[in-house]
């Protein structure tokens, strides 16, 4: 039994927490739950440890079947863990169990530590004075402020029917992100309703708590300081690239999804150039984006310029979450060329040409594009070409098939009208 704790003392004595700047005063029970439910918004296989430095080593009187964790005291240290479990909401049972007794039985004096073992460590140690727990130090090190923040939003999941971001874009950040992942419409059950940067959880004839305390990590990942302190940047990319698709298929909130993210991630849709079948084509600025430097930008476009290929703009599609294209015109006017960059940090480069009976070809540097002949829709994929030999290998491609490349105008819109008539065949 004292193995479980030890197991998570192991990973996280090795992690030096900061001080803060003064401590922060909760009380014991509460304390304990906000900071561990951090941990679990964080990654839900958080696993909790406990270890008290006792004033005196005067023998506790605790039934530990209760808090279902195991605890063991030798003199003035009581430690205390749990086995690990599969079961999402087992820990935080755990935590609530284990604080409720602890604030009754743990002495003036004691020094406490809460550490969590899991993909996001965490460390959390302060003195229990005045029947407060003192957090003075904690890791990953962060800013007293900081920390103070991320309580409140724990406090406000426990006890509030709303939920208040950072900013307004964090909010309709995390607001898209549950409406796809949880298909909320917006008269569904449970309800959830959005005012600048407070989101609100309402259930018919129900208890909001439980969606309150789940809903709440999604602030608490899409909050860019926040995201920072836990290392959560990898986790929030995996999990928009999942929910992209999804929401794309859900009535009436692919938009609101995309909107979400593409304000997330920097991402503003301009002038409005093109209504069509699938989507709404708006004016943007790659530039923006938060995962591209400019000099990587600086580069593309000098790469294609001394390929005879001059920028035409940036493009968004209200549709398609978190993803801008930079187009290029040529001279010869039988191709466009496209970077296409993504919130998954990819970088594709592309050439695509609209060529006499309804076939369209791109030449692409993503693997494994899927092509539909049925519907004259062609690719290539070659990653491993630079710009010049993938323009080479796109024009040799239409020379070889006898096919006929239309004009492609040097305008924008006329390449977002294409871009429609694609997405319309790849239904």
């Amino acid at each position: 039994m004292k193995g479980w704790a030890q197991d998570v003392f192991r990973v996280t004595d090795g992690l030096a927490p900061r001080k803060l700047e003064s401590p922060i005063d909760l009380p014991l029970d509460e304390g304990l739950i906000r900071v561990f439910r951090l941990a679990w918004w964080a990654d839900d296989g958080a696993l909790p440890a406990l270890r008290a430095e006792l004033p005196s080593p005067v023998p506790l009187d605790i039934d530990w079947e209760r808090t279902m964790m195991f605890g063991i005291q030798e003199g003035v240290l009581l430690t205390i863990g749990c086995e690990d479990s599969e079961a999402r909401w087992e820990q935080v049972s755990r935590i609530e169990r284990v604080a409720a007794t602890l604030k009754f039985v743990l002495p003036e004096g004691a020094r406490l530590e809460l550490a969590v073992g899991g993909p996001g460590p965490m460390r959390a140690l302060g003195v229990l004075r005045n029947q407060a727990w003192s957090i003075d130090q904690v890791y990953p090190p962060m800013d007293k402020k900081v920390l103070q923040r991320a309580l409140e939003l724990a406090r406000q999941a426990e006890e509030d029917d709303v939920l208040v971001a950072a900013s307004e874009d964090s909010a309709e950040a995390a607001e898209a992100t549950l409406r796809a992942e949880w298909s909320l419409d917006l008269s569904g059950n449970p309800g959830l309703e959005r005012s600048g940067k407070v989101l609100r959880v309402t259930e018919k004839g129900g208890d909001i708590r439980s969606w309150m305390l789940m809903f709440g990590g999604s602030l608490l990942v899409h909050d860019p300081e926040f995201c920072s302190v836990w290392g959560l940047q990898s986790k929030l990319d995996d999990r928009l690239a999942e929910l992209q698709s999804t929401a794309q298929q859900l009535s009436g909130l692919g938009l609101q999804f995309a909107l979400g993210i593409n304000a997330h991630y920097g991402l503003t849709m301009g002038e409005l150039i093109h209504i069509g079948k699938k989507a709404r084509f708006h004016r943007s600025d790659i530039r923006q984006s938060r995962w591209l430097r400019s000099e990587e930008v600086d580069s593309t476009d000098q790469e294609l310029e001394a390929l005879g290929f001059l920028p035409l703009g940036d493009l968004m599609a209200d549709s398609l979450a978190g993803v801008v294209l930079r187009a290029y015109g040529c001279l010869e006017g039988d191709c466009w060329a496209l970077v296409n960059a993504g919130v998954n940090h990819l970088f594709i480069r592309e050439f695509f040409s609209h060529c006499q009976g309804g076939i369209r070809l791109t030449t692409t540097s993503l693997p494994f594009a899927k092509e539909v002949p049925a519907q004259m829709l062609f690719k290539q994929s070659r990653p491993e070409l630079e710009f010049g030999e993938l323009l080479t290998a796109h024009r040799s491609e239409i020379l070889r098939r006898g096919w006929v490349a239309n004009p492609c105008p040097s305008q924008l819109k006329a390449l977002a009208e294409s871009i429609d008539e694609y997405l319309v065949l790849d239904h």
